[in-house]
């Protein structure tokens, strides 16, 4: 992850900026009044996190605290959600194939009926 910041000063003097995680050593960041600095997210868990940042202009010294969050993607599990879904879907497709041909013959089977009962009430 890369953190990008400026640093605005009255006097248009910015002699360092520096960047501490959570309470951690305080490391260089590149640049002064545009900086940046990477952080490797993959040495973190997921969690809330605190960046400290801190400058100075040659006579103060001036710091700032921001929060951010580690989330994690989620592991590949080998193409199993895309075997659930298709076994799924397979499934619902024959239920609802066997249920139309039910309704379809069902309603052939009526008609049949119907019309042996007319020639057995003619005869």
């Amino acid at each position: 992850m890369t953190v990008k910041g400026v640093v605005i000063d009255e006097g248009d003097r910015v002699d360092w900026v520096r960047y501490s995680i959570d309470g951690g050593e305080w490391m260089d960041a590149e640049g002064t009044n545009n900086f940046t600095f990477d952080i490797d997210v993959d040495n973190y868990q997921p969690a809330t996190y605190g960046i400290r940042i801190k400058t100075f202009d040659g006579v103060h010294e001036y710091q700032i605290l921001y929060d951010f969050r580690i989330n994690k993607p989620q592991e590949d599990n080998g193409g199993q959600d895309f075997w659930y879904w298709f076994i799924g879907f397979t499934s619902l497709v024959v239920v609802l194939l066997i249920v139309l041909y039910y309704v379809l013959t069902r309603g052939k089977r009526s008609s049949a009926k119907a019309r042996d009962e007319k020639e057995l009430s003619e005869d």
